[in-house]
């Protein structure tokens, strides 16, 4: 209510003028930004003040052929309003997304980084516990990269950094497994329902690539950038949990390091 006015006609009649806003229950806000105008006149009958006539006015233009209130502009401005929070809600979605895949990207490499890594290992040793099916884990570290950038230079590093991580996207993963670099000069790739025999067949699958890719490293017996690699594979159960996959393939790529580098364990 904005204002209320009452004129005495006669000494039995009463009219009141009240001017408002409407607020009803659609989801839109034309009515509650206009005034309205709502006039009662009241007769006292023996006493009794009782309502004879009332009438009602809103903004010229809002209502249309028979309507007194102007509902049918309102659900057509209600269905703008849908398809707008839809596309709204939707293009959120997408931003979100994006957001969400940039927080789990590696700049340099635009493989998964360690957050990603992280969180999926968890996800799938999960699913695997629920399943009762292995987990696989290979564990990749470059050999000798700190001679590599001390020869050729950081950026130089980098782009060797780039060429690896493309090498692994070419070794023929399935969809579900995830390549990720786990942290300056060292990558990991996580492989759900893999056995350690087909995990040992892909870590020499990425091997065999980045042996193609023959980057020319002079520190190293082939002379040509390698990895050294650590295999484990694991049935997830109550009694372990997702470190214990890592600490195995950390301890077998320790074990790859010490047996001369550029081979698996």
């Amino acid at each position: 209510m904005l204002d209320l006015s009452m004129q005495d006609i006669s000494e039995d009649v009463v009219a009141v003028t009240a001017f408002f806003h409407i607020h009803l229950p659609i989801p839109d806000a034309i009515l509650s930004r206009e005034t309205a105008r709502l006039v009662l006149i009241y007769r006292n009958e023996a006493g009794t003040w009782k309502i004879v006539h009332s009438g009602i006015s809103i903004p010229y233009g809002l209502v249309g052929e028979s309507e007194v209130y102007p509902i049918r502009g309102l659900l057509e401005r209600n269905r703008e309003l849908g398809m707008l929070v839809k596309e709204r809600t939707q293009a959120l979605e997408e931003a979100n997304q994006k957001l969400d895949l940039l927080s789990g990207t590696d700049g340099l490499t635009e493989l998964a980084n360690r957050r990603k890594f992280d969180t999926t290992l968890a996800h799938e040793w999960s699913r695997a516990q629920r399943s009762g099916t292995s987990l696989a884990l290979v564990m990749l570290d470059v050999d000798h990269f700190k001679d590599f950038n001390d020869h050729y230079g950081h950026p130089a590093g980098d782009g060797c950094l780039k060429a690896l991580a493309q090498a692994l996207t070419r070794s023929g993963l399935r969809t579900g497994q995830l390549i990720a670099r786990y942290g300056g000069e060292e990558f990991a790739v996580l492989l759900p329902d893999t056995t350690e025999t087909e995990v040992m067949e892909v870590a020499r699958r990425i091997q065999k690539e980045v042996w193609s890719l023959a980057l020319t490293h002079p520190n190293t017996t082939p002379g040509i950038v390698t990895f050294s690699l650590g295999v484990a594979s694991i049935v997830p159960t109550d009694l372990n949990g997702p470190e214990e996959l890592v600490n195995r393939a950390d301890s077998a790529l320790y074990r790859a390091k010490h047996a001369g580098r550029n081979c698996i364990q």
